[in-house]
């Protein structure tokens, strides 16, 4: 899909279980540096749990790389390795996968309570992840540097008691894009930040109601989530669920209303302003932002 909305093109579908069939339920996709490949977590048909593939976006191959508790996969910008969060005996952990041979290397000892997600600073030898801590029966999150060659961890950016939650490092490396709560409205409502060189976090998305609805006339806050750079860093896009709308769906030979609570996917300008929607489904997210493969026929 063009960065407007238009041009949109299916590369993969997801198909129903069955002897033979490809993996099902695709998501997380990132793209390689020179945009020609995706990788995407995908889960194989009789396996409760996801694994990494890879898409040549030019000639249609698909790859399997790890086929169990794997997800949240992401590109390294010199386009050798794929860094994912893996299912371990102890919880979740950081893993990479070199593109051309399959080797596998782990880098932490964390023992995540649930998936780590990641992104590459442009060295290709560090990550900003999202470190999660599982204490006391309350879950929390703060973004690291881990340095893949030793393992070391160092703390980011912290608010107390907010969540960091998906970093996204633009292709400079200058600027951080997360998704938390704000200190003053409901922590169920999650907005995007932006930390700059100096460090401070910056709120892009604006406190809006949603669309009304039966169950809530006045609207529910809206939410935002998983932000991507655009490879010149001048923009994000992001999902975002300003827009809740009931959609009509066919189930059981009756038509339904139900409600539409993923959301859809926003580009704007990396403080937040000029936000345009740019998908109309019932439910767009995860989304990244890659350069035009040269090899690949231009959407028009």
């Amino acid at each position: 899909m063009n960065p407007d909305g238009t041009g949109l093109r299916e590369v993969w579908r997801a198909r129903s279980p069955g002897p033979g069939e490809r993996p099902t339920g695709a998501s997380n996709p990132s793209f390689s540096p020179d945009g020609c490949r995706v990788v995407f977590q995908a889960t194989q048909p009789g396996k409760s749990s996801p694994g990494i593939y890879t898409l040549d976006l030019r000639t249609g191959l698909e790859r399997r790389y790890v086929d169990r508790g794997s997800g949240t996969p992401v590109w390294s910008p010199d386009g050798k390795r794929i860094a994912f969060s893996g299912l371990t005996a102890t919880g979740f952990e950081i893993f990479t996968v070199d593109v051309e041979t399959g080797e596998l290397a782990r880098h932490t000892e964390l023992h995540a309570p649930s998936a780590i997600s990641s992104d590459f600073f442009p060295d290709s030898r560090s990550l900003a992840i999202a470190r999660l801590f599982d204490e006391n029966g309350t879950r929390t999150s703060d973004l690291y540097r881990l340095e893949l060659e030793t393992g070391k961890l160092t703390p980011l950016f912290a608010r107390p008691n907010l969540d960091e939650l998906a970093p996204a490092v633009a292709l400079d490396g200058r600027s951080i894009a997360f998704y938390g709560q704000s200190p003053s409205v409901s922590a169920t409502t999650e907005f995007i930040y932006v930390v700059g060189p100096d460090g401070v976090a910056r709120q892009v998305t604006p406190v809006v109601r949603g669309a009304p609805s039966r169950q809530a006339p006045e609207g529910i806050l809206a939410t935002a989530s998983h932000p991507a750079f655009s490879p010149d860093g001048q923009w994000l896009v992001f999902t975002w669920t300003r827009d809740r709308r009931l959609v009509r769906v066919e189930r059981d030979g009756e038509t339904r209303e139900i409600e539409n609570t993923l959301g859809e996917l926003y580009v704007s300008r990396v403080d937040g302003s000029f936000p345009v929607r740019v998908t109309h489904f019932a439910g767009a997210f995860q989304p990244d932002w890659g350069p035009v493969c040269p090899d690949v026929i231009p959407n028009p």
